[in-house]
């Protein structure tokens, strides 16, 4: 059981990266697994997101309300949108991600948009589903700026598929800081959560510069399991830059604070990347993460191509770490 609960919490963990792009990963890692595991907290969002390296804080342009500051709603000028995503692992084993997501302009209580995303991990032989409800809302205050928030419903389950021993990580500490916990013959067994979360975002804008800052889970959220456990999610910051020298280019930089469990103590993570339409139909992205939370010497890599033709866009991107793909998403949307 107790085996499970670690893998669930990790599960979660990733979960709301995946819909916020940061938030607080807590070390909660397997042995091994170091060497990547600085790219955790950011888990899958869409095409776009993964191909400019998750710097999104300061690009308010086609938001989502999966994942973008939903300060970005309140200077897009993006017309109804639908969008379809899925992403997956560089196994069949690996975890795998989904989304559908619907945004709108502003109608007179500013602009926003509703996303559902699924996330799915294998951790031993527990299969962990977690999923996600977004709600997302931003406000222009000025022809320079714009303020939003975002609510996250979370929900999920995990089975353990029949007993197993050996020594997991539990709480704050990872399975290789001396917080591992041995576990003989876990049975198979489910468990199932809950919580909600709030998110806070600011935009400023001058001309070709935007200046942007998320604060993720800024009241105190909560999973709580079936079996009354809970765990607390620490709030996490994140601050970014963007420059749009053309209309059709985007460059970003982003810094975020991820926070472990608890909120005690905490790492930096830093992304950049850039967008560029060689036309009007054909995009170009790329970006790089920085940071493993302790010397900042690990990098992942990310790429990514949009092909639009009017109102449809497909884009696909990938990450490579270790020298090998990572991940890989898809994303279609459909502009009304």
């Amino acid at each position: 059981m107790r085996r499970l609960r670690w893998a669930l919490c990790k599960a979660m963990m990733v979960t709301l990266m995946a819909t916020a792009a940061v938030a607080g990963a807590g070390g909660a890692c397997p042995a091994g697994a170091e060497d990547f595991s600085f790219v955790d907290p950011f888990g899958f969002a869409d095409a776009r997101l993964m191909g400019m390296g998750y710097s999104h804080v300061a690009v308010w342009d086609a938001p989502n309300p999966l994942y973008s500051n939903p300060a970005s709603f309140g200077l897009s000028r993006e017309r109804l949108v639908l969008t379809f995503g899925a992403g997956w692992g560089d196994s069949p084993a690996a975890d795998s991600f989904k989304f559908v997501a619907v945004s709108d302009v502003d109608r007179g209580a500013g602009a926003g948009g509703f996303a559902w995303g699924q996330y799915k991990w294998h951790e031993g032989d527990a299969l962990l589903s977690g999923n996600t409800f977004n709600y997302a809302v931003g406000k222009r205050f000025a022809d320079w700026g714009a303020l939003g928030m975002g609510l996250r419903y979370l929900c999920g389950s995990g089975s353990s598929g029949g007993s197993r021993g050996g020594s997991v990580g539990v709480g704050g500490g990872g399975s290789g800081d001396g917080g591992g916990v041995s576990v003989a013959g876990v049975p198979e067994d489910e468990l199932r959560w809950r919580g909600l979360a709030t998110d806070a975002g600011l935009l400023l804008k001058h001309s070709a510069i935007s200046l942007g800052v998320i604060a993720r889970d800024v009241t105190v959220t909560r999973l709580a399991f079936e079996d009354g456990m809970t765990l607390t999610v620490a709030p996490s910051y994140s601050a970014g830059l963007s420059l749009r020298p053309t209309a059709r280019a985007v460059f970003a930089v982003d810094a975020h604070r991820v926070s472990p469990d608890g909120g005690d103590g905490g790492h930096e993570i830093y992304t950049g990347g850039f967008e560029g339409w060689l036309s009007g139909h054909i995009a170009l992205r790329g970006g790089i993460i920085v940071g493993d939370g302790v010397d900042r010497e690990a990098r992942a890599y990310t790429g990514g191509i949009g092909l639009r033709f009017g109102d449809f866009e497909m884009s696909y991107a990938l990450l490579t770490a270790e020298e090998q793909v990572k991940r890989q998403c898809i994303t279609l949307t459909r502009r009304f």
